[in-house]
């Protein structure tokens, strides 16, 4: 023991501290590989965590992306297949329009709006209220919105977040457009509370300290967790979503990242300070050993131990669990996804096999060139087998061309248009009938997988029928319109558009083209006086305080001029509240009619003037007749009494005036019944112009010397027969009249002449008779009269003189002395332009055999020369215009100046002669025909008046020698005018 012991003291002395220390430098040299892979082993960590997590971000980002798509696609996808419904096409239908709303909402929770396409738009239905109630236009909200966008692009769209104004929350919509014929019609729009997405948040297991975040195209938060985010994250993973411009953001926390660094490297260093102390602790107790044991060494065998690799199989036991840790992340959020899968595909399936209208989901099947030849059927619902008699379970799975042999040669094309819808992602909307099934369908087709298209279908094939029948309907109207010469017009009230046809623009002289398809057109066209009373009418009649519409009104015509149109309407459509929506009337032209009911009415005037006249001329002649007797007995009486008085005595004196008065009132008894045609005459046979002339020196003291008396007989006159004491009454009232209109200085013009009158002058001429006439004309330059005081002036006791002054009845027995001798008398005058009294006496029979054959001749007939008529007289314009184009010319009209100017501007150098009246409004005839033969010096002129020409030349309105045609005129005479006129150098 003790020799032992002693051995082992010495093996432990010098040798065993040097073997000691050596062995510690080999055990570390030997741990230097240990440390350069522990160091290794720290670094692939930290690279191996941050992969993790941005796996485990983009997992999160991905699976909270497709969950929220996928509530986007159930809603888009029943939007649509609300929009694919017929009945969105008929008002009529929209209560079962909201009822397949509400199964929206049934199953969704999420309300349903419909809206038009104005700016802000209208709510046409909301399932928010009862169907019926009374909608307001939508306040536009700010953003980006989903129902603008839909109706531009024709597309779904998703909107920005907004502040509802009705529910006052954040919420966001989504809207389908409802597309007819390429273009939007509607859109059907629904929203989703905000909250809705912060909800689906709530099931996303997030590490602490990381956030989400949901984000709208205008960087709005949607929703975020947590919801009040301080700290922005380290590092960031986005995920654009692909139907919408939303993004999912998730944030790793700074305390994720750095702390497998951290904890690696105190690990490290924890290891390293270990190997150390083992090294050191190592080397003593190996030292010891080989001292004590350096003997053993040399005689025993080595043992080989085998070194185990410890460090190796903990990084695989390290991959292995973080591998693990992450399938288990992997497969918990697979789970949360399928389970919202499921029940998004319960809701999903409950309103695919519920609508109305039949879906089917096709995979296209493509040939070598990638063009589609088949479809093949994956799913159908209950709709489709209703529709087309097939039934799902025995279809589904099959090519089309399987289940309906001979589809691929149908017009229809169903392949080529749903295969392109596949292949090319663009919806379409169509109708399109199969000749196959034989009915009509009208389609919605979209993109709806990879190589795959829905298509939503309902059957139109009565509704086709019925819009062929309105077509031929409509055809068959159409032809009514255009052979009773109607016009038409049909009103949108909601639009405002109007729609006419080719006659109803024909009517007022213009083509479809030029007329502006408005309400306010319409307007604009009538007369300013009908305007309001019209449009008033048509009112009434929308707001239902009348039973009809009909009206009539002037509408203005492209030529300025205006017609009397009636039109007549009723209301054709109305919306679920009673408010009209279509109105459709017709014009009718009544112009000639009006115009016949205003010559009715002013035959009825003259009728009634003759009547009145005729009446105070029974009672005139009646009353003068007995007081005549009676002043006869008056002055027989007081005749013998004069004889009886001393002359010298004051009562002598007395029944004088008494004499002299009964005499001045037999005088007027005697204008009574010259009045009245009741007076004594005896008819002699007159030359006029001799008697005028034995007259001229009494006229001439009649008038007084400051007032001139011209005297213009004309040549060839026949012979009247007339009593000569009525024809100096009749000269002497009119120059005493004349006479009384002048103040101061002036000039009377008695004037005669030779008139022919055919029936056609006389049927527009009050009391005016064909036949040969002779004139007896008096004017004056005096002071004039306008249409009213004219109206009059024949009346017994009407006078525009002071009281006393003037009896009323000078002109009255002026009137029954014509009247009696089976004359007429016109009159021209106008305020400022004196008056003339043009007097047609006929001329005595036996002479008018002879007078004819010296004036009467051929009537000379038109060429193609066209002629202007300017005259502010509608009757007069009218007459002129009917001889004229009886006579073979081309005849314009104008009743102002202005339009006589414009009328010639439009047809330069196409207007051979202007015939115009010398007084009008504005610009008068001399100043006008000398503004167009300054524009076209070849034009000819022709005046026109009621007053003399020897008035006119005298007031220097005409020059002498101009070519002039006095009014009235016959056919004959203006025939001949015209010749001269248009022949004239």
């Amino acid at each position: 023991m003790v020799e032992a012991y002693n051995s082992s003291k010495r093996t432990e002395g010098p040798v065993g501290i040097a073997l000691s220390s050596v062995i510690r430098r080999i055990i570390w040299i030997c741990m230097l590989p240990f440390f350069l892979f522990a160091a290794g082993v720290a670094i692939y960590q930290i690279d191996r965590t941050k992969h993790q997590q941005n796996d485990q971000a983009a997992v999160l980002a991905d699976n909270f992306l497709l969950k929220t798509e996928n509530s986007l696609n159930e809603r888009i996808s029943a939007l649509q297949m609300l929009a694919a419904s017929p009945l969105v096409d008929d008002f009529s239908k929209w209560n079962e329009l909201y009822q397949q709303a509400l199964g929206f909402y049934k199953n969704f929770d999420n309300h349903v709006v419909i809206t038009d396409g104005r700016t802000p738009p209208k709510l046409l239905l909301d399932t928010r209220v009862p169907f019926g109630t009374p909608l307001p236009m939508v306040e536009k909200p700010k953003g980006r919105l989903a129902g603008p966008i839909a109706m531009q692009t024709g597309k779904p769209a998703v909107s920005d977040i907004f502040l509802g104004p009705i529910v006052n929350n954040y919420i966001l919509g989504i809207a389908v457009p409802v597309v007819r014929d390429g273009k939007a019609q509607y859109a059907i729009l629904t929203t989703i509370e905000k909250s809705f997405f912060q909800k689906n948040l709530e099931y996303v297991k997030l590490p602490s300290g990381w956030t989400i975040i949901l984000k709208d195209a205008s960087g709005d938060t949607i929703a975020s967790l947590p919801q009040n985010i301080i700290n922005p994250p380290y590092k960031t993973y986005v995920v654009n979503s692909r139907i919408s411009n939303w993004t999912v953001s998730v944030g790793i926390s700074r305390y994720s990242y750095w702390a497998p660094l951290v904890l690696t490297g105190i690990s490290f260093g924890v290891a390293v300070l270990g190997l150390t102390l083992l090294g050191f602790l190592g080397g003593q107790w190996t030292g010891r050993r080989l001292g004590n044991s350096i003997s053993s060494l040399v005689t025993e065998p080595a043992q080989e131990e085998h070194l185990y690799e410890i460090i190796e199989i903990n990084a695989v036991r390290q991959v292995l669990y973080d591998e693990t840790h992450k399938r288990s992340i992997a497969e918990e959020t697979l789970r949360n996804s399928l389970e919202n899968l499921t029940e998004s595909e319960r809701r999903y399936r409950a309103l695919f096999e519920n609508m109305t209208a039949g879906f089917v989901l096709f995979e296209v099947v493509q040939n070598n060139q990638n063009v589609p030849v088949d479809l093949v059927i994956l799913a159908a619902n209950g709709r489709f087998e209703a529709t087309t008699g097939l039934k799902a379970s025995e279809v589904i799975g099959k090519r089309l061309t399987h289940v309906l042999p001979g589809i691929e040669k149908d017009t229809a094309d169903w392949i080529g248009k749903y295969g392109m819808v596949a292949l090319t992602g663009e919806p379409q909307q169509f109708e399109q009938g199969s000749e196959l099934l034989g009915v009509f369908f009208y389609v919605t087709a979209y993109q709806a997988g990879p190589k795959q298209c829905g298509v939503a279908f309902q059957e139109i094939t009565e509704r086709k029928k019925a819009e062929e029948a309105l077509r031929e309907s409509e055809t068959r109207l159409k032809l009514v319109l255009d052979g009773s010469k109607l016009g038409f017009w049909d009103w949108n009230i909601e639009t405002g558009e109007v729609v006419r046809n080719t006659r109803w623009a024909e009517m007022l002289g213009y083509t479809l083209e030029e007329i502006e398809f408005t309400v306010e057109q319409w307007t604009d066209l009538h007369h300013p006086d009908d305007r309001e009373f019209a449009w008033k009418s048509l009112q009434d009649h929308l707001e239902g305080r009348t039973s009809a519409y009909k009206v009539e009104y002037r509408m203005h015509t492209k030529d300025g001029q205006y017609k009397w149109i009636l039109d007549q309407a009723g209301i054709v459509s109305w919306d679920a509240q009673g408010k009209p929506l279509r109105v459709c009337g017709t014009h009718t032209d009544i112009t000639e009619l009006k115009l016949a009911e205003l010559e009715r009415e002013k035959l009825q005037a003259q009728l009634n003037q003759a009547q009145k006249m005729e009446s105070v001329g029974r009672l005139a002649g009646g009353v003068a007749h007995d007081f005549n007797n009676m002043l006869g007995v008056i002055l027989g009486y007081t005749e013998m009494a004069l004889q009886e008085v001393d002359p010298s005595t004051p009562l002598h004196e007395d029944l004088y005036e008494i004499y002299k008065a009964g005499k001045r009132s037999a005088d007027i008894t005697q204008q009574l019944l010259a009045f009245a045609r009741k007076q004594t005459i005896q008819p002699t046979i007159l030359d006029l112009n001799e008697t005028i002339e034995s007259l001229l020196k009494m006229l001439q003291r009649l008038i007084g010397e400051d007032i001139d008396l011209a005297w213009l007989p004309g040549t060839g006159l026949g012979k009247i027969k007339m009593d000569q004491s009525q024809l100096d009454q009749l000269l002497a009232n009119l120059c005493v009249n004349s006479r009384d209109a002048i103040k101061g200085v002036g000039k009377v013009t008695v004037e005669t002449g030779m008139v022919t009158f055919d029936e056609d002058y006389c049927a527009n001429h009050e009391g005016s008779t064909p036949g040969v006439f002779i004139l007896l004309s008096v004017s004056d330059d005096g002071c004039g009269m306008d249409k009213e005081t004219i109206n009059k002036i024949f009346e017994p006791f009407f006078t525009t003189k002071e009281v006393g002054k003037g009896t009323g009845l000078g002109l009255a027995t002026v009137y029954g002395i014509v009247r009696q001798n089976n004359g007429f008398i016109n009159v021209y005058s106008e305020p400022g332009d004196g008056t003339t009294f043009n007097i047609y006496l006929p001329v005595y029979k036996s002479d008018i055999g002879e007078i004819k054959s010296r004036t009467v001749s051929d009537i000379p007939s038109g060429g193609n020369e066209t002629i202007l008529i300017v005259e502010d007289e509608a009757l007069v314009l009218k007459l002129a215009k009917s001889m004229l184009e009886r006579l073979g010319y081309t005849v314009l009209t104008a009743k102002a100046t202005s339009d006589a100017i414009q009328l010639a501007e439009d047809n330069a150098n196409k207007i051979h002669l202007l015939i115009t009246d010398v007084v009008l409004p504005g610009m008068n005839g001399r100043d006008l025909s000398g503004h167009l033969h300054s524009l076209y010096p070849n034009i000819k002129t022709l005046f026109m008046s009621g007053y003399t020409a020897n008035v006119i030349a005298h007031r220097g309105i005409l020059d002498d020698g101009v070519l002039f045609i006095p009014k009235p005129f016959s056919i004959q005479n203006l025939a001949v005018k015209v010749r001269e006129a248009l022949e004239q150098e």
